[in-house]
């Protein structure tokens, strides 16, 4: 069975939740900061696997590097 992995984000404005919600991120909790009049959002979405975090350009580097050795 494979386990999802999580990436985890604090905000402490709303405005990005539009933003953040495009990214990719679900907003999972809304917490009161005493006397401060403001509230933290806590986020969280899947982490990228090791292909998705490997740009096109960065892996035809790495396959240059590899010929030229």
């Amino acid at each position: 069975m494979k386990r999802t992995k999580w990436d985890y984000l604090v905000s402490h404005t709303e405005e990005e939740l539009a933003q953040l919600g495009q990214e990719g991120w679900e907003l999972v909790s809304v917490v009161p900061v005493p006397d401060s009049g403001t509230s933290r959002f806590y986020y969280k979405r899947p982490a990228p696997t090791v292909s998705e975090c490997i740009t096109l350009e960065q892996r035809s580097r790495v396959l240059k590097e590899g010929q030229e050795a």
